[in-house]
């Protein structure tokens, strides 16, 4: 059996493999995705699109509409065509949306690959690196929205889009499409579209060698007018309504941050971020700040030489400079946007590996095309262990999380796991929604929680992650036939209980209806 062969077998083994334990043991979600579904059923049950149905503050007998301009729509989107049209559940269609966007991004990266000339054992080898990766791995286990749309749509566009000859209006057409529907399954996609104008650009560099100066300006021009015209259609449907609107740029040089995103080109594909953390500020590992700051520091250094190294010796190679022009253009772009981002004084946006991801997807198959070529240096030696020890912990990781998932978790009613909110408090509430049906408003303290419910309202807290003085300034006027507010029991002595049952201004005090070891639950009387 021929190697290229192997490769297949294996990662379809692996893929289904993911498949079946996912069916068997169900899925988790993050909050972010969680939400994303609470405006899908908002939807189903009437409101306008990419609405979310929620308790206004200002009299909570009342509800008011907010747009979701924080997380692409499309991580509820692809899920709510299987639970509108064929009958599933969430946990259901999560598991479904996870596996066709997975296939369908190595089918994309397989033909993508293909079109920039690499060969089939280079294109599998990397295929094979990417399926034995946390990062992939991990959506069968966690959804995470987002990342797994993109992960299925990116590699269709970026061909799609290359492909293209930007000659006719058409052409232009089907730009704005694919970058729309980029940007409807991550928001992040902008910095993508972006990379792909700064491609265009140098392909046309390329192509115009024989021409004057002014038509080299006017195809420049022309490409970044396209691309404001995507992001100004962007800004004024999504963006402008959104969390990200809030992005300040107060400079503030940090060397741990610089070295952060210089690392991240190889580190996304090679789940650096996660071995950190496993490594160094795993849960129960008592490591002083001082000493993390100095380890982190080190660590991406290095990290940061050996990405910037294999770089330049993808780029001394002898591929497709169709091929050096994208990567080049996609480091340049997320470099550029990740320094100005993680260097400023209030970071809005999150410190972590998946944001670079799109680049780590270029960047693979160059590595593997270097190692092919040069084996025996000890570079090549450091890179191939870094490739082992990244997919060996992915795998692992897998059956590991598996594992914890069974043990800290349990399936709800909507065939997905919930971790955050014990069963039996869960049971206790889905019994006081049957005794006053469209009457209660409840208080709960997870998103995930809050899709277990369908008849009541619901006040999703995020008190955990919030300070006390912020909770203590929230104000919840008016009153309803029924109120349950549902706390963490430990909330009991950090003064959070008082706080968040005092923000209730028109209920003079509530009754403990349910206790257990995690949870409270209390009756609001007027």
């Amino acid at each position: 059996m021929s190697i290229n062969k192997v490769y297949v077998l294996a990662i379809s083994l692996l893929t289904l493999s993911y498949l079946i334990i996912s069916l068997i043991i169900k899925p988790s979600m993050y909050y972010d995705s969680a939400i994303g579904f609470t405006t899908m059923k908002s939807m189903l049950s009437g409101a306008p699109f990419n609405y979310t149905k929620t308790v206004s503050l200002g009299s909570i007998a009342k509800n008011q509409l907010e747009f979701n301009g924080t997380w692409a729509p499309g991580q509820y989107l692809v899920p709510m065509l299987f639970i509108k049209y064929v009958g599933l559940n969430i946990g259901e269609s999560i598991v479904i949306t996870n596996f066709l966007m997975n296939v369908s991004g190595l089918f994309g990266l397989y033909y993508l690959f293909l079109a920039l000339k690499f060969d089939r054992t280079v294109i599998l080898t990397a295929l094979m690196i990417i399926v034995c990766q946390r990062f992939y791995s991990i959506s069968y286990s966690l959804y995470n929205g987002g990342e797994t749309i993109l992960f299925g749509t990116l590699p269709w566009i970026l061909l799609c889009l290359r492909s293209l000859k930007y000659d006719n209006v058409f052409d232009f057409f089907y730009f704005m499409l694919l970058c729309s529907i980029g940007f409807l399954s991550k928001f992040s996609f902008i910095i993508v579209a972006l990379a792909i104008t700064i491609f265009l650009i140098i392909r046309n560099l390329k192509s115009f060698q024989n021409v004057l100066a002014n038509d080299l300006l006017l195809a420049a021009v022309k490409h970044c007018l396209l691309f404001m015209l995507f992001f100004t259609i962007c800004y004024l449907t999504f963006i402008n309504k959104g969390l990200y609107n809030a992005q300040t740029f107060k400079f503030s040089f940090s060397l741990t941050n610089t070295f952060f995103v210089l690392a991240e080109p190889l580190g996304s594909i090679l789940s650096i971020d996660d071995i950190y953390q496993r490594l160094f500020e795993f849960p129960g590992y008592n490591i002083s700040e001082d000493i993390l700051f100095v380890l982190k520091l080190i660590y991406y250094f290095i990290v940061a030489l050996i990405s910037i190294l294999s770089v330049v010796k993808i780029l001394n190679l002898k591929i497709s400079e169709d091929y050096k022009a994208l990567l080049v253009s996609f480091l340049i772009v997320f470099t550029c946007v990740f320094l100005l981002f993680y260097n400023k004084k209030d970071i809005t946006s999150s410190m972590e590996m998946r944001h670079f991801r799109s680049v780590g997807f270029l960047i693979l198959p160059g590595v593997i095309s270097y190692l092919k070529d040069d084996i025996k240096t000890v570079f090549s030696y450091l890179l191939l262990s870094m490739i082992f020890v990244s997919c060996l912990y992915g795998v692992t990781s897998f059956l590991q999380r598996e594992s914890g998932l069974l043990k800290n978790s349990y399936v709800g009613y909507n065939g997905f796991r919930l971790a955050i909110i014990d069963k039996p408090t869960l049971v206790f509430l889905k019994q006081l929604e049957k005794k006053t049906i469209g009457a209660t408003l409840m208080y709960l303290p997870d998103a995930a929680a809050a899709l277990e419910f369908n008849k009541s309202r619901i006040i999703i807290s995020h008190a955990d992650f919030e300070p006390l003085q912020q909770l203590q300034e929230k104000h919840y006027l008016g009153t309803v036939p029924t109120l349950y507010v549902v706390l963490q029991s430990r909330f009991d002595n950090n003064g959070k209980k008082d706080a968040i049952l005092g923000s209730f201004k028109n209920y003079s005090h509530f009754k403990t209806i349910f206790r257990n070891d995690e949870f409270t639950v209390f009756e609001g009387l007027k």
